[in-house]
C-alpha cells in the first residue's frame, strides 16, 4: 500500500507537469505564470498525501462507508445485505450517499479494508480535478493573473486541504461539480462541433454524478441545471434541440436517485424495492432534522432568518466550529479572504465571461439551500468552489488597480506564509487535541491486534454500543457474519447493535474469566472493579482515542 500510494503521488505529479508544459506551449501561456501555478498545485497534492494513513483520525461515517465499500467489493452486498444499493442505509438506517462508496470499491478489492485505500479516491479526485481546472482555465485563455488568483485561492484553501484527506461521502460532490463546470467551459470555447457535444455530455454527466454524491445537492441541482441551460441557450451556445437532448440526458441518468429521493420522503413508498438492477433501500431514520430547518409554515420565516444569520456568522468568523472542517484562526479560505471575496463578487457581477456568468448562476441556484439547509462546511459543500473562484476574481481586480508586481508578491507571500502556518497547525498542533468524534488509527489497530492475540472465546468490551463501528473497521466480519452475529440477526428494521459484534460483547453482570477477556475504559474502572478482579493480568491499551485496560488470564 505504501509503495502504491507513493507511485500514485509520482504519477499525479507527472500528469500535472506534463499538462503544464504541453498546455503552456500550445496555448502560449506565459511560463512565469504557469510554473508558479503548477508549484502551488504540487504543494496541494503533497499536502494531501502526507501522513494520509494516520491523519486525520478515522471518523464514524468514514469507518462505516469504508466497511460498506469493502463489503460491496468482496461480497457484492453492503453491510445490510443490499445488492447494488442506490443509497446506503448505514449503521443505524440514517443513510449515506453511494457515489464515493462505489468509487472506493476497486481500492478495497485490491488492498482490503485499509484507511489509506478508502481515502485515496478522494485524494485522487481532488488532484485530478485541480489539474483539470488548471488545464481548462488555460484552454479558455483566461488572463494569467486571474488564473493565478483563482488557483492560489483554491490550491491553498484550508477547506480543500482538510476535506480531501478523508472519505466522507458528501465531499466528493465538490469535485464532481467543479469537473462539470470545467467540461461546460471547454464546450463553450471549443470550435469543433463533435467535440463540443462530447464536452457538454461530460459536463452534464458530472452534474448527474453530483446527485448521487450528496442528498443536499438535490435542492441545488434542478435550479442550477435550469439556469445553466437557459444561459447556454440565450448565448446561442446550444439550440433548442440540443437543450432538450441535454435535459433528457440528465433526467435519464438521475432517474434511480430521483426514485429514491421520492420514496424515502413519502411514508407509504418508503420501503426497500428494486428499480432496474438497483436496490432502493428503505430509509429508516432521516437526517433531515439535523440538516434542514423546521419547515413548519408558522415558524418558517423566523427559522430561515435564523439560518441565514448562522450562515453569515460562519463565513464572517471563517469557521463552522467543527474541528474536522476548519482550524481556529484559519477557517476555510484564511481570515484575510473575506474582503477579496467581496471585491470579487462585485467584479463577477459586471463580467460577461462565461466563467463569471456560470459562477453567478451557481450562487443563485444555491440560495434555496442557504435558506433551508443548516450551515456547516459539509452541508454547504457546493458553495466552496464558487467562493474560491470569486476570491480569485477579487485578487485579479486588486492586481489591475495597483502596482501589480509589489501587490502580487505581497499576496503570494501572504498565502504561502499562511499555508505554512496552517500545515504546522494541522500536522503538529491539532494532533495534541484531536476532535472528539474521531478515532485514533495506529493505536486502535494495535489495540485490536493485542485483544485478538489473547484468543478468548468472548471479549467483553466497555461501551460496545458506541465503539462497535470502529471495532468493525479494525476487525471486520463479512456482512453475512455481521448480520448473523448482531443483536437482531438479519433484521431489516433494527440495523444497529448494542450487545454483540462477533465475539465482542457488552459487559454482563457475571463473566467466565477462564474463557473471556475484559476491556474496560480507565475512567470506568470503579464500575467494573468486581469483574476485573476475576482476572490475573492487566495490560493498558489505547483504543479510539481513549485509555483502556485489558484484563485476562493466561
Amino acid at each position: 500500500m505504501f509503495l502504491f500510494k507513493n507511485l500514485l503521488f509520482i504519477i499525479l505529479l507527472i500528469i500535472l507537469w506534463s499538462v503544464t508544459v504541453i498546455s503552456a506551449k500550445r496555448f502560449r501561456f506565459a511560463w512565469r505564470w504557469a510554473i508558479p501555478i503548477a508549484c502551488l498545485i504540487t504543494l496541494s497534492i503533497t499536502f494531501s498525501f502526507y501522513r494520509l494513513s494516520v491523519l486525520p483520525n478515522i471518523f464514524l461515517d468514514e469507518a462505516n462507508g469504508a466497511y460498506d465499500s469493502w463489503s460491496l467489493a468482496l461480497y457484492h452486498v453492503d453491510s445490510n445485505l443490499n445488492t447494488n444499493p442506490i443509497y446506503l442505509q448505514s449503521f443505524a438506517g440514517q443513510g449515506q450517499s453511494i457515489l464515493y462508496t462505489w468509487l472506493a470499491i476497486p481500492f478495497m478489492k485490491i488492498f482490503g479494508l485499509q484507511i489509506v485505500a478508502f481515502r485515496l479516491p478522494m485524494v485522487l479526485a481532488s488532484a485530478l480535478t485541480l489539474i483539470l481546472f488548471f488545464f481548462t482555465l488555460m484552454y479558455i485563455r483566461l488572463k494569467p493573473q486571474l488564473l493565478f488568483g483563482i488557483m492560489i485561492a483554491a490550491s491553498t484553501s484550508p477547506w480543500l486541504l482538510m476535506m480531501n484527506r478523508w472519505g466522507l461521502d458528501c465531499n466528493i460532490t465538490a469535485f464532481t461539480s467543479l469537473s462539470a463546470l470545467c467540461f461546460i467551459l471547454l464546450a463553450i470555447h471549443h470550435p469543433s462541433h463533435k467535440t463540443t457535444n462530447l464536452f457538454y455530455l461530460l459536463g452534464f454527466f458530472f452534474i448527474s454524478l453530483t446527485a448521487y454524491g450528496y442528498n443536499a445537492a438535490w435542492v441545488f441541482l434542478p435550479l442550477f441545471v435550469i439556469g445553466l441551460l437557459a444561459y447556454l441557450y440565450k448565448q446561442k451556445q446550444i439550440n433548442l434541440q440540443k437543450l432538450f437532448v441535454l435535459l433528457a440526458f440528465i433526467l435519464i441518468l438521475t432517474i434511480p436517485i430521483v426514485n429514491f429521493a421520492i420514496s424515502s420522503n413519502i411514508n407509504s413508498l418508503n420501503h426497500t424495492h428494486k428499480f432496474l438492477w438497483w436496490t432502493i433501500p428503505e430509509l429508516i431514520k432521516s437526517r433531515a432534522t439535523v440538516s434542514i430547518i423546521d419547515l413548519n409554515l408558522h415558524r418558517l420565516l423566523p427559522n430561515i432568518l435564523k439560518n441565514l444569520a448562522q450562515g453569515s456568522k460562519m463565513f464572517y468568523q471563517n469557521s463552522d466550529g467543527l474541528p474536522w472542517n476548519s482550524r481556529p484562526n484559519f477557517g476555510a479560505y484564511y481570515v484575510f479572504a473575506l474582503p477579496l471575496f467581496l471585491i470579487g463578487l462585485g467584479t463577477i457581477r459586471k463580467s460577461h465571461q462565461p466563467l463569471a456568468r456560470i459562477t453567478i448562476i451557481w450562487f443563485l441556484a444555491m440560495i434555496p439551500s442557504l435558506l433551508i439547509i443548516t450551515p456547516n462546511y459539509n452541508h454547504w459543500i457546493l458553495l466552496h468552489f464558487p467562493v474560491l473562484i470569486t476570491i480569485g476574481f477579487g485578487i485579479n481586480t486588486i492586481l489591475q488597480s495597483v502596482n501589480r508586481k509589489t501587490v502580487l508578491t505581497a499576496i503570494t507571500l501572504t498565502y504561502l506564509i499562511n499555508l505554512g502556518l496552517f500545515a504546522r497547525e494541522y500536522f503538529v498542533v491539532s494532533q495534541r487535541t484531536p476532535f472528539p468524534t474521531s478515532q485514533d488509527i495506529p493505536n486502535s489497530q494495535v489495540a485490536i491486534d493485542k485483544i485478538k492475540q489473547k484468543k478468548a472465546q468472548r471479549i467483553y468490551f466497555d461501551g460496545l454500543d458506541h465503539y462497535y463501528t470502529t471495532i468493525r473497521f479494525f476487525a471486520p466480519l463479512s456482512p453475512y457474519e455481521w448480520q448473523k452475529q448482531k443483536d437482531h440477526p438479519f433484521s431489516k428494521r433494527i440495523l444497529t447493535t448494542t450487545n454483540r459484534y462477533g465475539q465482542f460483547y457488552a459487559i454482563p453482570t457475571k463473566v467466565d474469566a477462564k474463557k473471556s477477556i475484559l476491556v474496560v475504559r480507565d475512567d470506568h474502572q470503579a464500575m467494573y472493579k468486581t469483574l476485573s478482579g476475576s482476572y490475573a493480568h492487566a495490560e493498558p491499551i489505547i483504543f479510539a482515542g481513549a485509555d483502556f485496560t485489558v484484563y485476562y488470564n493466561k
